[in-house]
């Protein structure tokens, strides 16, 4: 659909409210998701049990209660923020012509608040949470021709996303509704909608206006002429005036939607957010949240029962009204008791009650404290259950939502062998690979469209590597490494480990590509010292085995030497320069058994 092919499109939008056919569904995800990621409207997820709560007891259950879901779930997709730095994931992008390359970086750092960077490793990461069917929209200010357009994103919420349609798996255009103030004729702020709709080849703007203005009818949509780039009109008592920019020829619709799960209750077609899956337990949370805050506030904590004296005044009576009174028709409190009918009794740890000595004198007739105060104790079996259960119920929304309880660790936990480790590593992996993906392929997206916009060429590289792993510390990769080395590992684990650590520490760099030549060339990697030197023990001087390990690195560092270009030739002609080397020293070597290397820590 071209950019005047639209405005038919547009006007039936707006005459007959016309909403694609999952729009409440997307607007009622995005409630859900923002009650659970803000706290904002998560009370009114909260269930009265009509049986047993009141209206007035199920108020005062919502004031009590602190909802922490919020946190939950932050701490549930705190791991998306590593992804833009795990070493799985490649996002570049290069100027071809350096006296651009300035002048692009600049429409990066204005493209968001914050900059294009910050917006990408943050910003997505928080839309897909909270509202996955947002669709992120670049436009860009407009120009006269002598300078550059300025291009910027523009999120359209799923509230604010009423159509869309795609043709051949490839989006024909998106319509947008935007609320702005305008001036009135009594000169007062008044809220209307603006109305965008865009196209491959540029987009159509109608804005309603704040009074009635009295313009034309369109009578018929489809045989309507359009006037020009501006034009009014009437739907019966509403007033438009339309917009139409200057086609800015994209080579498609400025507009991704920043989802990546797709939503089987529509076919795929809309998304579901990255915790979507916990939603169960979350909700189940929000009760026991409420009980146990509710336990806490009004059973948990000693209660105090003591006997006093009653009022020595004599004129101290009781009334109607339940309040103990010396003059009643004046309604004159006891000055004694204060109303209460009994003697006051110490109100903090400095006071003392004095209980004096009998007046028989004999000791047995001496008042048994125990019988004049008494602290009940709640039993703690219930705020323990319902901690537990509060418990549970978080470990499972971790274990639901990465396939791994990895994050669930707390000093009583098991030790977890090796193995069971990397497994639970790669299945984060899997659970955060999509999310890569789509990362990628937003980056991927701005930076064209920018290019675009600003007629600056540029070169992107995205990549994922299909064996993604989350990004692991250092130190984690390092703990990971001594407990398979001491669990005895197969080799292929100790491997895969090293790799990583090497990676972290040298990311995807020439050092990387010449330590992964290394460890290619070079035996025995991935055991330990003493595997090694049994190994070497036993063989002769002469091995290749032996040769590569003793010789490796020095045949490496020669061959860097003699070609200093060695590492941008191909890994076979690294390999087959490497390989006569090792075969020189071979031939060169005399035929004996040596002892084997001894070996420092």
């Amino acid at each position: 659909m071209n950019q005047l092919e639209s405005f038919p499109v547009l006007y039936n939008i707006i005459k007959n409210k016309i909403r694609h056919p999952y729009y409440a569904r997307t607007v009622e995800l995005a409630k859900d998701y923002k009650a659970h990621s803000t706290g904002r409207g998560i009370e009114d997820k909260l269930r009265q049990y009509n049986r047993t709560q009141t209206d007035e007891d199920f108020k005062a259950l919502k004031e009590i209660t602190v909802f922490i879901n919020k946190s939950i779930t932050s701490n549930l997709t705190y791991p998306y923020y590593r992804i833009p730095r795990s070493p799985g994931i490649t996002t570049k992008f290069s100027v071809p012509d350096e006296t651009n390359d300035d002048l692009f970086n600049s429409f990066l750092k204005t493209f968001y608040r914050e900059g294009f960077e910050r917006y990408m490793h943050v910003r997505i990461k928080d839309l897909i949470e909270t509202d996955p069917n947002t669709w992120l929209i670049v436009d860009f200010e407009g120009t006269d021709g002598t300078t550059y357009p300025v291009p910027y994103v523009f999120e359209s919420p799923s509230k604010a996303t009423l159509m869309y349609e795609y043709k051949n798996q490839i989006l024909d255009y998106l319509v947008n509704e935007n609320e702005i103030y305008l001036i009135d004729e009594n000169g007062e702020n008044k809220e209307v909608e603006t109305y965008t709709i865009y196209t491959y080849e540029g987009a159509i703007k109608i804005t309603e206006q704040p009074d009635d203005m009295n313009y034309p009818k369109i009578d018929n949509i489809d045989n309507f002429k359009i006037p020009g780039n501006s034009f009014t009109f009437n739907i019966e008592t509403n007033s438009y005036v339309v917009y139409i920019p200057l086609p800015y020829n994209l080579s498609r619709v400025p507009a991704m939607p920043v989802g990546y799960i797709q939503d089987k209750l529509t076919d795929g077609n809309t998304f579901l957010n990255i915790y979507d899956n916990c939603l169960p337990w979350l909700e189940k949370i929000i009760k026991v949240n409420s009980e146990i805050d509710v336990t806490m506030c009004k059973h948990a904590f000693p209660q105090k029962i003591q006997q006093v004296e009653r009022c020595r005044n004599e004129n101290c009576q009781m009334q109607e009204d339940g309040f103990y009174y010396t003059d009643w028709p004046m309604r004159v409190k006891c000055t004694s008791c204060a109303g209460t009918g009994v003697m006051p009794t110490h109100s903090s740890g400095l006071d003392v009650i004095y209980i004096p000595f009998p007046d028989t004198g004999v000791f047995t007739d001496m008042a048994n404290l125990d019988n004049i105060v008494k602290y009940v104790v709640t039993p703690t079996d219930i705020p323990k259950f319902q901690k537990e259960m509060l418990e549970y119920y978080i470990e499972q929304c971790k274990k639901t939502q990465f396939n791994s309880d990895i994050f669930n660790k707390t000093s009583g936990s098991p030790e977890k062998t090796a193995t069971e480790s990397i497994i639970e590593i790669e299945n984060i992996g899997d659970t955060l690979y999509p999310y890569a993906l789509k990362y990628s392929e937003i980056y991927s997206f701005l930076l064209t469209m920018i290019s675009e916009i600003t007629k600056i060429d540029i070169d992107i590289n995205c990549n994922v590597s299909k064996d993604f792993r989350l990004f692991l510390t250092k130190t984690e990769l390092l703990g990971l490494l001594k407990a398979s080395k001491d669990a005895g590992s197969p080799e292929s684990i100790i491997n895969s480990i090293q790799d990583n650590i090497a990676l972290s520490m040298l990311g995807d760099s020439a050092e990387f590509q010449k330590y992964k030549f290394a460890k290619l060339v070079i035996p025995f990697a991935g055991k330990t010292k003493e595997q090694q030197a049994l190994v070497l023990s036993q063989l002769s001087n002469t091995d290749d085995y032996y040769i590569r390990f003793v010789y490796g690195s020095d045949v490496i560092a020669r061959l860097e030497q003699e070609n200093p270009d060695f590492w941008l030739l191909t890994d076979e002609k690294k390999l087959e320069a490497f390989n006569a080397k090792i075969a020189e020293i071979k031939v060169n070597m005399p035929a004996k058994v040596q002892a084997y290397p001894t070996f420092s820590e």
